[in-house]
Order: C-alpha cells, then structure tokens, then sequence
C-alpha cells in the first residue's frame, strides 16, 4: 500500500513539470515572433511575407501550447500591425485590409479578455485601426487616379 501512494505522490510533480515544459516551449515560440517584430521595428519594415508568416506561425504555436497567456495575442495583434507594411506582398484591396484588421482585432480582443485592466493592449488596438485606416485610404487615392 505505501508503495502505491509513493507513486500516487509523484504523480502533480510530473504534471507540473509537463506543464511548466509546454509553457516554457511557448515562450520559445513567442521569442522567435518577438525576435522578428525586433527586425522589423530596426529597419521600419518587413521584406519578405515568409518572415511575417514564421512569425504569425510561431505566436500560434505559442497560443497553441498557452492559450491563458496575455502577451500572446497582444503580440500578434502587433503582428498584424506590421503586415499593412510587407514588401513584398502589399495589401491591394479594401476588403483585404478590412479582413487583416478584423483577424488582427480578433486576437487583440482575446487578449483583452485575458486582461482587461492592461493599458498596453488598448493602444495596439488604436494602432491597428490606425493602420488599416491609412492602408485603406492609400488604396481608395489610387483607384482614383
């Protein structure tokens, strides 16, 4: 009999340590977007569409392996941000600008619902609207033209 409850013991260890495994790999995935983010805020742009799509690939892996972390949706409601600005695949219609905002809020409001009383998130919400705005409007003066 003791040598079963022994066993029975260990057994919240060994979940707390797969635990604390998924959520540290998380953060491996967030680092990697983060790190991309980092590039893009350096040289004020992003040049290739596969780096914003490792990226957007690596914040859902993250949210894959910790849905209850904050930062994560934040992170890719900034990723999102950044992909009105792609060189190398620009966003030719209003209704493609409209469909990156919409997913882009998507996430930002998941992270407020994670976090409501966070000031951080509400900004990058203004600044994702902000750069849709502007996107659209390039868009509506060359039509004109």
């Amino acid at each position: 009999m003791i040598n079963k409850l022994k066993y029975l013991c260990v057994l919240p260890f060994i979940a707390l340590t797969i635990l604390a495994l998924t959520f540290g790999v998380a953060d491996i995935f967030a680092l990697q977007a983060s790190e991309y983010e980092d590039k893009w805020k350096i040289a004020d742009a992003v040049y290739e569409k596969a780096d914003w799509d490792k990226a957007h690939s690596s914040l859902i892996n993250a949210m894959t392996l910790n849905p209850y972390n904050p930062d994560y949706p934040e992170m890719m409601g900034r990723v999102y941000i950044w992909r009105y600005y792609i060189d190398n695949a620009p966003v030719i219609s209003e209704i493609e600008a409209q469909n990156i905002l919409t997913d882009g809020l998507e996430y930002v409001h998941l992270s407020i619902k994670l976090r409501p009383a966070w000031y951080v998130i509400y900004s990058t919400e203004r600044r994702l609207i902000r750069a849709a705005e502007r996107v659209k409007s390039k868009i509506k003066a060359n039509a004109k033209k």
